[in-house]
This record gives C-alpha cells, structure tokens and sequence, in this order.
C-alpha cells in the first residue's frame, strides 16, 4: 500500500510540476485613473477567482498558461493568458454594452520587479520574478494595497491597519442585562420541622430548626401571636389558629435583574515624523443579579506609534493607568454562603419580614429588636438579606504600566528591537463576617494588600539573508519580579465596628519576595521556495530563585513545515500544510501563590461557609521548576480559497508539577506529579464574500477538540493529592486517574458488585474515598455561523460537550435538608426493597420507609448517611447544548449628510439563551468557589445568567 501511494505522489508531483505558478498581483483602473472595485476576475474553467478592493487592488496565484477572465456589470468581459513571457491577450480598455451607460474601462498595472510594462496589462514573467504566496489567508477584501519593496512585496490591509493606522476616533457604548438562567428545584409543600412522637410537627427558627421534614403545609395555619421571627405568629395545625393559612415564600426574588455599561473613547492623532499618538479612555461597570456584588473599572491608556527617529528607526510606546473596584467580590465562600442562604430558607420562612424587594435596606428584615440575627436558623444558617447587607467584603485594583519599543534597520539586512517595561500593581483585599453571624458568631476580618512590581528589558537583534532563505536572531531578556504582601487577620471581636484593634486575636503577615531572571536565546529558521521551512532555536534560563543544578539549562525548539501546494499546481487546493513541532521549557513557581482551592479539603461539607483563604504559600527554595517537553504535528488546508481546514494532535509531559500538598501538618508547595496531556482538534471554516454584484454573503466556523490529561506519577506516598473540595468528596491529582478526578464515597459492594445491606434495609457505605467521577468530557465542539444581507449581519454560536462528570453537592444538601423536590416527591415511599445482598450474601427481602414519622429525622433515607451522603448518588453527567452567543448587527457608511462620522456600527446580542443537559444543576460549567481546579465540583455555586446587551460604536 505504501509502495502504491509513493508512486501516485510521485506522478502527481510530476504533473502539477510541469504547472509553473505565478502571483498576479495588480490594480484595476478606469480611463480617468480612478479604481475599480468589484471586478470578478477567475482563472478559466475552475472555480478560483478573487475580486478587486475598494482601491482596485487584486492577488491570484495562476498557473502559467492558464487563461484569466475580467468581468464587471456592464462591461464586457476580457480574457488574457499568462505565459511564461507575458500576458499574450492584455486587457485593453473596454468599451460599455450599448444598453449600459458606465464609461469605466479595464487596465491592468501588474506589480512585478521584473516587468517591463510597454502597454497596460503587460508582464514579463521570468523564473526570476519573485512571487507573494498568501500564506495567511487573506481574502481579497481585506487587501488595501499592494506595494513593491525592492523584491519583496508588502499587503496591506483594512484588519492590519485598524484605528491606529490613520487619523480619527472610535467611541463605543453598550448597556446589556442578565437574568439568572436557571435555579434548583426546591419544593413549597412541607414546612419547617421534623418528625416527633410518631407525627411530623412545624418547628420554628426560635428552636434553631435546619430541617424542612414538618408536616404538609396545607395542615398549618398562623396563630397570630407575638412572635419575634413572624408578624403573623406561629405556626399551628389548621382549626386551632387564627384561619390564615400557612404562606409558601419564594425566596429567589432576592436575585435581581443586573446590568453592565460601558463606554469607550479612542483618538487618533498624527505626530511628529509621521507618527501617531492615541489616547484611549474606558469607564465600565457591572451591577451582578446578586446585589451589591458590584464592580467598576476605568482606565487611560496614551500610546506613541511608529514615531521616527530616523530614515530607518522607529519608536512605539505606551502608558496605562487602570483602577478597578468592587464589593461582593467572589472570595472564600462568600458568595456560596449568600446563596446557600437563599436555597436552604424552608417554605414557610420570609426572609425579607414582609418588605419584599426593599428588604434589602430594611434592618428589622434580618435583625431583630433586641439586635440578634433574624434567621430560619439563628447561629445555623443566616439571613441572605443580612449578608449582602453587612459582609464588609470588597477590593480595589490600581495598576500602572509604561512600555517603548525601539526597533531599528541602521545596518542592512539587521533589524534591531528593544524593549523596556515597567509595572507597578497594588491590590488591596478586605473580606469577613460580621459579629453575629454563622460562620463565625464572634466575628472575622481579613486586611490584605498585595504589592507586584515587575520590569523588564530585552534586546533582539534579526539578520535575514539577501534572499530572504535564511533569518537568524538572538536575544537577551532580563526580568525582575517583586512581591510584597501586607496582611493582618482579627477574630473575636469585642465591638461591632470591626476595627482591627478591637480583635481579640490579631496576626499580622509582612514578607516581600523577588526574582531576577535572565534569558539568552539563540534562533534561526530556513525557507526553501515557500515550500519548506525550518525553524530551530535554544534558550537558556538563569533564576536567582532556582540553582541551575536543579534542571537541565537546555530549552531546545525545532519546527519544520512544507507547503506541498506552493512549488507544484494543485487545482483547488491553495494551501497543504503538515508541520512537527517539539520544544521543551520551564516554569518555576509563582513567587506568591494564589489558588487557595486546596484550604477547603481539609473541611467539613457542613462547614462550607466557613472557608475563606486564611493562609498564605509562598515559593520555598528547594523546588523544582516544572520542566514542559511538548510535541505537535498537524496540517493546514486551504481548499477553493474560502475553505480553511485545520488538525493538530498534540502530546505534552509536565515533570515536577507543582501544588500545595499537607505535609507535617501545614500545606506547602511540592512537586507532586508528572502530567501527561494528549488531544486533538480539528476545525474548519469557509466564508463566503460579497462581492459589489451580491448582497448575500455567508460562512461558518465549525470546531472540534478532545483531550485527555493524565497523571502519570505521583512522588508523594499519599493515595493522592486533593486540589479543591471537602474532606468528603474533592478533585484529585491521582496516579494513572485523570487530572481533576472526583473522588468521594461508595456503597460497598461485593465481588459481584451487588450492593452490601445492613440489618435496617440500607445499603451499606464505604467512607473510603474513590473516583467516582471523571469531569474532563470526552469532546467539544462549537459552530459558529453569519449570514451577511447588505450591511445586515446574523451570527450564532452554538456549543456541544459529550461527556463530563461533576458533583452535585447543592442537590445533596438540599436532600439532606428536606429542601429539594426529590424529597417532596418520595418522602412518603414505604415498604421499599434495595436491591443487594445481606452481609452472608443472601438476598435482601427488608422494606424500608423513606421517612417514617415513627422514628427520628436522623434515620430517614436522606439524613441517615450524614451531610455529604454517598458522594457516588451525587454524580451526574454534564453533557450540554448550549445556544452560547446571538448577534444582529448593522453598519453603515459615511454620506453626504453625515460627513464627520466615517461608520456606524450598531449590535445587538444575547448569550446562553438555550441550554439542554442531563445535569440537573444550575450550571455544569461553574466550578466550586470560582478556582479552576474546583471544575466538577457544585455546592452553591453561583447561578449562571442570560444577558442582553446593546452596543453602538461610531468611527470618525
């Protein structure tokens, strides 16, 4: 088979070789020499063609001997041939069809050093004349110009060019809304309370009551007496009260409707030696459906572009100042507690004390008269109104950071770049909890800032040969990076103010750390005809924080990749690409660690609300940088022009990968695992333009990728390495398990796998922790599509996940409570059978009832197992299709009458309109406590939203 193949290639080659291809590279004009734009030009026979730009430019690689066809609306068509010595049937100018009236005639101007042009749309072509191969794909839309430098030639284009290419501004508005997409299902049929003397009775927040195991709703009634928590009185069984039946409150209009702004100002202004100076001025807001979870953002940003210094040498530099603010801030288990809050509030319970929306602003909603807490569970669970009201939670950002760049060709055939940066970034962080509430009833108060200040310097000078084969580079990079942290933390305080100095215990937390790097590379690539290129360099890294001792200084990268399409002609095929590419590098630990996921997994699931980042890690000598070998290979396509098909495969090894780990009774960074990841992804696109004769243009993007990411080792004795979770159930690093895998509680089973039954009827629990789930999908992909009508244009981006797995620890809990519908559904199931077998391996026959009144609310079939139940009942598929993104937009062009503006753009759009999934979460993209690692893990997450947005950007 190979043999056959080998000799197919072989008498291709040799035909397409026979097929010298040429790039005709011109300019369409009138008889006045004015451009023409949107004229059809297509190689004879074939379906590859391209068009004029609105300046008249075109590109098209043509093999000679073949015939090229100009055609335009309302004039007649003419056709040359390219032959290796000239264009045998030039384009002469062509009269208009008597029924039109145009006077526009073609000419063509080739761009081609070798050429001698003695008449329009004449070109010698030798084997010396240099061709430009778009090896990037650029459609001939896009192209603004086309211009000859000695023999190498420049493409221009409208993307290239942006704001910053010519004199003018940009001012974009938008205001969008988002509403919370999709909540648990909690049940309004059983109150507050618990099974007692063979009956389920109502027990109110004055008894601390967590649970919802009462008695039906319907069979209670208020007695309208004084009572602290509710203006109505307490609860009572119907016929003994006042008549005013039992209220089911809906907590979920705490949520509300949020919104984002924004506005930005760019200005274009022309400098000095043909420069240009920007000023960029942004402002953006966001108001979260969670109140008070509130944030703003501003920033300027003054940029001096292409200044020249010289002929030959050309400056570009940039200052930024940004500030960012927000209060409500995802930290700790801040926002998980708010909206464990709102899930676990029991039917019969009104958080808001009958204020409603301005709850919110009322104190006596979660404060009572004597100034304790207003709760369902006082010193259980608290108030969400309380928290969003009193959490003294927020931070703010002030970064600066200045660059310039001087890039120089004083010597022939060198380019020199350097470059100098500097940044300055200071964060200041304050979270707790107020006196009074769950977590911490005697109060807690966390002051952090956090200082970084990194500059950096490099230069790289280039060479490129006469011939431009062969490009050699080296550079130099000094980096210097500084951490400076500032935290103290109070507990126990004796006031309500929550001065630090009123703490009873008081830490404070002072270190500044730094590291300067260096790094020296080395570099060269070959090309070959535009049909091979070779790319090999070496870099060499020295740390102040690592000893060179510790690794192999060795960071070698070697690429290489041939375009089959570029010396022999392939019909339709534009671009064939395959390429390898290996590298290997390094990476050290961060100066200042900041993913405090792990601090969980020593907690409790019940104690959820408890956690908040009370530790700081910190690099420590003795580690070992991770050492990164990667490998990929794929291929490039470019079919008809407009088809662009990508695949790659890719197989990374990280060694000595680095993570907290609990060693002698504190976390610390270790080097814990080796880490293999391997995948694939594939995409492919077309985009069909629009021409000046069509006013219908379309085109999609469609991608697919799979991965799979390993641990291959671990070097600790330890089963494994908890990355974020509880002690019950977390995300693992685990020899030979997936990176992330769920591991948590079984049901022991036998060697037949039936499930093991104990004396009462219930399957027995393993609290040994295995892996229960696998949350890295088995494939993704995503479709992106437009359709374009004139200056209308509709775009859709949908997403597809197979596969998946995550933890759903909100079901659990609110099973656990008696808040979910599953509960109201089958809490009334009697004389059930498990299947399994008894401890001598008979079959099991014993009923069970889910919950019995009978006995107390700690046997029922949800509260038996404890908080966390059986991690294996919890673990759900997250397979989804998701309608991601929808866009309706139109532009429209300067007229007579509105001069100073050049374009308008006008967007409209909403995202995550439409999502199908087994899982029966709010969303199965969220993480636990927003960290990466916490992937697959759900307990309170933070509801996903819809949004709308409208956005309008004028160009002048």
């Amino acid at each position: 088979m190979m043999r056959i193949f080998t000799i197919l290639l072989f008498l291709t080659c040799a035909g397409y070789a026979k097929a010298q291809l040429r790039t005709l590279s011109g300019r369409l004009v009138d008889s006045s020499e004015n451009p023409l734009p949107g004229v059809n030009i297509l190689i004879k026979g074939t379906a590859i063609g391209t068009t004029t730009d609105a300046n008249g430019y075109y590109s098209i690689d043509v093999p000679v001997g073949a015939t090229l066809v100009f055609s335009f609306i309302g004039m007649k068509t003419s056709e040359v041939v390219v032959t290796a010595d000239n264009l045998s049937k030039p384009p002469q100018r062509i009269p208009p069809e008597r029924k039109k009236t145009s006077t526009r005639s073609l000419s063509a101007m080739l761009f081609k050093d070798s050429t001698q042009i003695n008449e329009p749309g004449v070109a010698v072509l030798t084997d010396e004349t240099p061709s430009y191969s778009n090896r990037v794909s650029i459609q001939p839309d896009q192209i603004k110009s086309i211009r000859l430098f000695g023999k190498k030639y420049a493409i221009t284009t409208f993307e290239s060019q942006g704001t910053s290419e010519v004199a003018g501004g940009r001012l974009t508005l938008s205001v969008g809304l988002e509403r919370v997409n999709k909540l648990p299902h909690l049940q309004t049929t059983f109150a507050q309370g618990r099974p007692e003397n063979g009956q389920t009775i109502w027990r109110g927040p004055d008894q601390q009551e967590i649970f919802s195991w009462g008695p039906l709703m319907r069979t209670l009634e208020f007695d309208g007496s004084h009572y602290a928590f509710d203006r109505q009185g307490r609860l009572v069984t119907a016929g003994t009260g006042n008549g005013s039946a039992a209220q089911a409150y809906d907590a979920s209009p705490i949520f509300r409707t949020g919104m984002t702004t924004s506005a930005e100002l760019l200005l274009m202004i022309p400098a000095l030696k043909k420069g240009m100076l920007s000023l960029d001025l942004e402002n953006r807001t966001r108001l979260g459906v969670i109140p008070n979870t509130d944030y703003k953002r501003q920033n300027i940003s003054i940029a001096l572009k292409r200044f020249r210094l010289t002929s030959r040498t050309t400056i570009d530099g940039m200052v930024t100042y940004n500030h960012s603010a927000g209060t409500l801030m995802n930290r700790g288990a801040n926002l998980a507690t708010v909206i464990g809050s709102i899930y676990r509030t029991p039917a019969t319970f009104d958080n808001t004390n009958g204020h409603g929306r301005s709850a919110l602003h009322t104190t006596d909603a979660y404060q009572l008269a004597d100034g304790t807490a207003r709760t369902h569970a006082p010193g259980a669970v608290d108030n969400p109104y309380g928290l969003l009201s009193t959490l003294p939670d927020h931070e703010q950002q002030n970064r600066f950071f200045s660059t310039l760049t001087l890039q120089s060709s004083a010597i022939r055939k060198i380019n020199l770049t350097s470059n100098a940066s500097f940044e300055k970034q200071a964060n200041t962080i304050v979270h707790g909890f107020p006196v009074g509430y769950a977590a911490y009833p005697a109060g807690r108060l966390t002051h952090r800032g956090d200082d970084e200040t990194v500059a950096k310097a490099f230069v790289s000078p280039e060479y490129t040969s006469p011939n431009y084969a062969f490009k050699f580079s080296a550079s130099y990079q000094l980096l210097y990076t500084q951490r400076a942290l500032h935290r103290e933390d109070g507990f126990d305080f004796n006031h309500q103010d929550m001065d630090l100095e009123n703490a009873t215990r008081s830490t404070l937390l002072q270190r500044t750390l730094s590291r300067t790097l260096q790094e020296i590379s080395v570099g060269g690539q070959y090309r070959y005809h535009d049909f091979l290129l070779i790319k090999l360099s070496e870099r060499n890294y020295f740390s102040s924080t690592v000893s060179a001792k510790n690794y192999t200084n060795l960071f070698p990268m070697a690429a290489i990749s041939a375009n089959l399409a570029s010396p022999i002609y392939m019909g339709d095929i534009n671009k064939l690409e395959p390429y390898v590419t290996l590298s290997r590098g390094l990476h050290e630990a961060p100066l200042l660690y900041n993913n405090w996921s792990y601090l969980s997994t020593r907690q409790s699931l019940q104690n959820y609300n408890s956690f908040f980042e009370s530790t700081e890690l910190f690099f420590r000598r003795g580690l070992i940088p991770e050492i990164e070998q990667k490998m990929e290979t794929g291929l490039s396509m470019v079919l008809f022009n407009y088809f662009n098909f990508d695949f790659a495969y890719f197989n990374n090894l990280t060694s000595n990968f680095i993570a907290p780990q609990w060693v002698q009774g504190q976390f610390s960074l270790q080097n814990v695992a080796s880490i293999r990841n391997t995948g694939a992804t594939v995409s492919l696109s077309y985009t069909k333009p629009m021409y000046s004769s069509q006013e219908l243009g379309w085109g999609f993007n469609l991608r697919w990728s799979s991965y799979r990411n390993v641990t291959e080792a671990l070097n600790t004795p330890d089963a494994f390495v908890p990355l974020a979770g509880f002690a019950s159930v977390a995300s693992v690093l685990a020899a030979g398990k997936p990176v992330g895998a769920i591991y948590g509680t079984t049901y022991q089973r036998n060697e037949n796998g039936q499930l093991i039954i104990d004396s009462e009827g219930y399957p027995v629990m393993d609290p040994s922790l295995k892996m229960i789930g696998n949350p890295i999908p088995d494939w993704v992909s995503s479709l992106g599509a437009h359709v374009r009508w004139r200056r209308v244009t509709l775009s859709v981006l949908v997403d597809y996940k197979k596969g998946g797995d995550a933890w759903n620890g909100t079901a659990r809990m609110l099973d656990y409570l008696g808040r979910s519908t599953t509960t109201a559904d089958q809490r009334n199931t009697s004389q059930f059978v498990f299947e399994g077998v008894d401890e001598n391996g008979h079959t099991n026959t014993k009923p069970v009832d889910f919950a019995n009144p009978n006995q107390p609310v700690e046997a029922n079939r949800w509260v038996r197992q404890g908080w966390a139940g059986v991690g294996e009942d919890y673990i759900e598929k997250t397979s989804w299709l998701r309608l991601n993104e929808v866009t309706l937009s139109y532009s429209t062009l300067r007229t007579r009458t509105r001069r100073f503006i050049k374009e308008m753009n006008f967007a409209l759009t909403a995202r995550n309109l439409l999502l199908i999934t087994p899982y029966k979460g709010v969303d199965p993209s969220s993480a636990l406590f927003g960290y990466s690692t916490g992937a697959g893990l759900d307990l309170f997450n933070t509801p996903a939203t819809r949004s709308y947005s409208a956005l309008i950007t004028l160009k002048f």
